[in-house]
């Protein structure tokens, strides 16, 4: 069987299309410090660290993912919180696109209310399909704890146990 191989095709008219298929944009990001989260508020997650990043298109000054292929991407989010105080707490973590959350449950985490011992920690996780124009667009995460026992603040740990993953699944 006969095989070629091209650097580049390009369309032999200007009203010629080919296309064999998407690029697969693919990041994980994570945070490189502890990050402190309030007592009842909302705290954008500061990932500022991306392990992989295929097409150099997460924004670590910025903390946001923003991809230049138009298309629907799976976002991903994963937060844990550690505590050093015993606790009785609920939490959640949101995906954002363009500073909005997204809406009708859409990037909204799980969430409880878990009885933490010190020392202990417990996570949420949010994921979503959402269609992103490849030039504007981008997408932030934030988290949200309530402390039932008293109103400390927590800690979103410097670690792989708070990262975010996006994947490009059809481009338009």
């Amino acid at each position: 069987m006969s095989k070629i191989f091209v650097d580049q095709i390009e369309p032999k008219t200007t009203n010629s299309t080919i296309k064999f298929g998407h690029k697969p944009f693919i990041v994980v990001g994570h945070l490189s410090s502890n990050q402190t989260t309030t007592h009842n508020a909302y705290t954008k997650i500061a990932f500022d660290t991306a392990r992989i990043d295929t097409d150099s298109v997460f924004d670590t000054i910025n903390n946001r993912y923003q991809p230049t292929q138009h298309g629907y991407y799976e976002i991903y989010v994963n937060a844990f919180l550690t505590t050093q105080v015993s606790r009785n707490m609920y939490q959640t973590v949101f995906i954002y696109k363009n500073g909005s959350a997204l809406g009708n449950g859409l990037g909204r985490g799980t969430h409880s209310i878990q009885t933490v011992g010190s020392g202990g920690g417990y996570g949420t996780s949010s994921t979503t399909i959402v269609e992103l124009n490849g030039s504007t667009d981008y997408i932030d995460f934030s988290h949200y704890h309530y402390d039932y026992t008293n109103t400390t603040t927590g800690e979103l740990q410097a670690s792989e146990a708070n990262y975010f993953t996006a994947k490009l699944l059809k481009d338009l």
